[in-house]
């Protein structure tokens, strides 16, 4: 498998993450498990002309270039299938900037229903000699047009991330609970508890040593969980599997997993 990440330039950088790329051109036909990250993607297969997941209805498709929603919970995904794709991981409220409320009503949706700009992306992507950096290009252009960033988003969500309660975080930004959960959700596609949910579930993973054996009573009230049996129990709800089953694919992308069998 191929991996490659870059560090967006300095004017992407308020709105996203990261821009990367994976490759793995022999990915056999199976189901890969993607766990919750409180992220909004774009996704732009190169292999195929559609990204498709599953649920407990069965298989879902959306265009090749998709939009991807902050989810609650994992999602199943086709690997074979999306055996090469550019991403974009979004800074919590970056999304927002350029397509407005990023809450949707499905895991992936068709790039150019909530982005008309972006609606031929995935063609100028499949004709550029480096895939990468036009994908860059295209949204260094787009910040022209992006509207304001929501200046508590950010403190917020960082906030959450590190365990603040979520009427903690209301009072440092002057706030009832009622209008946090209003304007958060708007801008980041998840309401608070939500967000704070998965971030838990992001430190607990960032804080494993892979093969080693793990201390989950310990690691409940590192990251706070009341007790072993409620992180258990917040695990499976959000995974679908539970902790001691947890084995990531690839060292460097810990929420990418083999479904339960």
């Amino acid at each position: 498998m191929r991996l490659a990440s870059r560090t967006p330039h300095r004017a992407l950088a308020p709105y996203i993450e990261r821009i990367w790329y994976a490759c793995d051109a022999m990915a056999p036909e199976r189901r890969e498990r993607r766990l919750p990250t409180g992220t909004v993607q774009l996704l732009v297969n190169l292999a195929d002309d559609q990204l498709s997941w599953f649920d407990g209805q069965g298989r879902h498709s959306a265009a090749g270039a998709g939009f991807a929603a902050a989810l609650p919970r994992a999602m199943d995904i086709d690997v074979a299938e999306q055996r090469a794709v550019l991403g974009v991981s979004f800074r919590p409220g970056g999304a927002a900037a350029f397509v407005g409320d990023p809450t949707l009503d499905a895991p992936v949706v068709d790039l150019g229903a909530v982005w008309p700009r972006a609606a031929d992306l995935r063609d100028r992507l499949l004709r550029a000699p480096d895939p990468l950096e036009t994908l860059e290009t295209f949204l260094l252009d787009a910040t022209r047009d992006a509207l304001p960033l929501q200046p508590y988003v950010g403190p917020a969500a960082r906030a959450l991330a590190s365990g603040r309660r979520v009427a903690d975080v209301a009072d440092m930004l002057g706030t009832t609970t009622g209008s946090l959960h209003r304007r958060f959700r708007g801008a980041v596609g998840l309401a608070p508890k939500q967000y704070a949910r998965v971030a838990r579930l992001q430190r607990l993973l960032g804080s494993l040593v892979h093969g080693a054996g793990h201390d989950w009573s310990g690691l409940a009230a590192t990251h706070g969980w009341y007790d072993q049996s409620h992180l258990v129990h917040d695990f499976a709800d959000l995974t679908g599997m539970t902790p001691s089953a947890y084995r990531p694919r690839h060292s460097a992308w810990s929420n990418h997993v083999d479904p339960p069998a």
